[in-house]
């Protein structure tokens, strides 16, 4: 095998690990993103739906 070779396929396997890392960042990234989005439309639910004449202020 020759050194090019070599070498290639030594950074074959952490060029992998790595692209696996980033994949899996972005997910987590749009996940919390669409969990911002659901939590920032729910709380402007509550915040309009709260019971009127019940003395407790609607929720934040």
């Amino acid at each position: 095998m020759s050194h090019l070779a070599e070498v290639m396929s030594m950074m074959a396997a952490p060029a992998a690990v790595l692209l696996m890392l980033r994949g899996y960042v972005i997910r987590q990234n749009r996940l919390a993103e669409a969990a911002e989005r659901i939590e920032g439309s729910s709380r402007s639910i509550t915040a309009t739906s709260g019971r009127a004449g019940d003395g407790m202020p609607a929720r934040e």
